[in-house]
């Protein structure tokens, strides 16, 4: 996975410049209509061809550019997705196919990675692939929540509650990550957002006990970035020291006493 200098690679002189501007211009053409589309709001506008078309523009030059070149544009398009509300597509189109490359590099799953701490490396290359991979977990979740919300939007279903839950153990895995490199910091941020949104649902239909322990953890990781403890975050800071409060007071857990007469 080493590093590619892109922008040598990409010289007006290179050929490989013109297949570059190809899939540029049908990317752009892409992403305005999926634009147009989030703005005309035609529910009669089905996903399929949406997917199939982005599914063939990925096949079509996966093979005839960098794969660190594709890799980054799967991501950043996954995240213009998610913007646009489209989560199905931005899951299933770019951010599990970012993860799957990455398994059939390495021939191991990406939770062995994580256990064997893969992605600590802090080499400028290597940091950007581990940044990629941070981005794309955190895309993949949030996609995932969106999209079993939208089936159960009160979390009814204990397997919806369970499933939600264990979206909150991906992030924590995923946030280990970006927590021991400092460049990082500015994804623990994004992360502790992502899980203070799945906590604070699950805590509305009474799961508090469950989400205790994944705020405390977030609110351990913007105390342990430099970068984080700048005054401009202490809202965002107090706000989840809030949440763990809400939940120990949820769990009656608020008041001690000392037993005596």
């Amino acid at each position: 996975m080493a590093a590619v200098d892109l922008n040598a690679l990409f010289a007006p002189s290179n050929p490989l410049n013109v297949i570059k501007k190809a899939f540029e211009q049908e990317h752009t053409r892409f992403v305005k209509a999926m634009k147009k589309k989030n703005t005309a709001k035609n529910s009669e506008d089905g996903n399929s061809k949406w997917a199939t078309r982005l599914f063939n523009l990925w096949n079509g030059y996966e093979k005839r550019l960098p794969s660190q070149y594709m890799n980054e544009k799967l991501v950043s398009t996954g995240e213009i997705l998610v913007k646009l509300q489209e989560y199905g597509l931005a899951l299933h189109q770019c951010f599990d196919r970012y993860i799957l490359w990455i398994e059939r590099q390495t021939g191991k799953s990406t939770d062995v990675l994580f256990k064997e701490q893969y992605f600590q490396a802090e080499e400028s290359n290597e940091t950007k692939q581990t940044e990629l991979t941070i981005r794309a977990f955190l895309g993949r979740v949030i996609c995932a929540y969106r999209l079993v919300v939208s089936q159960d939007s009160r979390l009814e279903s204990i397997n919806t509650q369970n499933y939600t839950i264990s979206l909150l153990e991906t992030l924590r895995k995923t946030m280990t990550v970006s927590v021991t490199n400092e460049k990082l910091s500015w994804l623990t941020y994004n992360g502790t957002i992502y899980v203070y949104t799945i906590a604070r649902s699950l805590m509305s239909v009474g799961l508090s006990s469950k989400v205790l322990e994944y705020l405390l953890w977030v609110a351990n990781a913007m105390e342990s970035a430099v970068a984080l403890l700048a005054v401009k975050y202490l809202t965002w800071r107090v706000t989840l020291y809030a949440a763990v409060c809400q939940c120990y007071y949820d769990c009656k857990a608020g008041v001690c006493t000392t037993g005596t007469e």
